[in-house]
């Protein structure tokens, strides 16, 4: 199954309890939503670990369940752009 949005996934994810796109877990993280959900799966969140650190990009994958995973490494890449070519590229 292919989510068709993000919104999607957020009630995915929220139905099974989990709570990667609650208020308090995207603050802690100091993260964003940074792309569309490209192939049904896939999006890009950034973080931040303060204000005198640089954003850094992290491309996630929604499985069925609403479960989401990162993809490689944690704050990976440098720009949304090259998080959503590596996308691409798959």
């Amino acid at each position: 199954m292919a989510f068709r949005n993000l919104d999607e996934v957020r009630r995915a994810n929220k139905a099974q309890g989990l709570h990667f796109f609650d208020d308090l877990t995207i603050q802690f993280f100091n993260s964003r939503i940074e792309s569309y959900l490209v192939d049904g799966h896939y999006f890009v969140t950034s973080e931040r670990y303060d204000d005198t650190t640089p954003r850094l990009y992290t491309l996630r994958y929604a499985h069925d369940s609403g479960v989401i995973e990162t993809v490689g490494e944690f704050q990976q890449y440098e720009s949304v752009e090259s998080a959503i070519e590596s996308i691409l590229e798959k």
